[in-house]
Parts: C-alpha cells; sequence; structure tokens
C-alpha cells in the first residue's frame, strides 16, 4: 500500500508539465526569424506586384539596417536595395529619386540594374511630359534587360 499517493500524483503532474513546456519552447520559429533575407525577398515581390507603396518601408528599413550594419554587407544587395528603392520613388513620381538615379545609372557597374533603372527614368519623365529625358533613357534601357511588357511600353 502507498501511503504518498498524493506526493506521486504531484510529481507525476510536474514532470508532465515541464515536458510541456520544454515541447513550447523548442517550437519552429517563423521565417521573419530564420531567413535574414526575408525582409529583403517581401519587398522585392511588392516591387513585381506593382505595389511599390508596400515595399518602400521595407526598402527603407533594409537600407537602414545597412548603414547603421557594422559588419562588411554583401555589395551586390546593397546595389539591390538602392535599386528597389529608387525604381519605387520614380513610380511614385518622387522627385527626390531623380539624382541618385542619375548617379546609380553612371556609378554602378551593375549593368541590368543600371539598364532597369534607366527605364524606370524614362517612364518617370514620360509621365511628366519630358520626352527628350525620356528618349534618352529609353535609349540606355537595353532590350535584354527588361521583361515583355517593359519592351511594349518602350517600343510604343
Amino acid at each position: 500500500m502507498n501511503v504518498y499517493p498524493p506526493m506521486n500524483r504531484r510529481f507525476s503532474f510536474c514532470i508532465i508539465f515541464l515536458a510541456y513546456f520544454q515541447l513550447q519552447v523548442n517550437a519552429q520559429s517563423t521565417a521573419i526569424y530564420n531567413d535574414v533575407n526575408a525582409k529583403f525577398k517581401q519587398a522585392q515581390d511588392y516591387f513585381l506586384t506593382d505595389q511599390y507603396s508596400l515595399a518602400m518601408p521595407l526598402l527603407r528599413e533594409l537600407k537602414q539596417e545597412v548603414q547603421s550594419s557594422t559588419i562588411l554587407n554583401n555589395a551586390i544587395q546593397v546595389q539591390e536595395i538602392d535599386f528597389y528603392l529608387l525604381a519605387c520613388g520614380l513610380q511614385q513620381n518622387d522627385e527626390r529619386a531623380l539624382e541618385p538615379s542619375r548617379e546609380f545609372i553612371a556609378v554602378v557597374h551593375n549593368q541590368p540594374r543600371t539598364q532597369q533603372l534607366s527605364y524606370h527614368l524614362a517612364n518617370y519623365y514620360f509621365r511628366k511630359q519630358e520626352f527628350t529625358d525620356a528618349l534618352e533613357y529609353y535609349e540606355k534601357a537595353e532590350i535584354a534587360s527588361l521583361n515583355n511588357e517593359q519592351i511594349a511600353e518602350a517600343k510604343f
């Protein structure tokens, strides 16, 4: 006969509680914590679906993180962030994106991105009815770097 039955129940309860707690602690974390590029991928997805106003805040956060980081950043990813940030600004008719876009096109040696940004800059000028500037940047945007919709728009 067991003289201490309540103590065994308490002990069993504690063991079960601790095991349950351990399972909760080891639960899977979300992608935003596992994938260091999740924010960039989300911003890129917004950009590719023409949701520029949703991409801008994410890109600005990424730009701030890059500028405040003490870690050497991947130069290509920094260029990608700059490209998407400038292209979003141009698509939203933000005049503050003009000069940095021209600098990006002149300085960066990533030909596909400079050609794509040339296209976005040309579209900006076209919407503002500055056709000579638009023509200059449409000529810099080569067909190989554009998608079918952009090619049709540039040829028009």
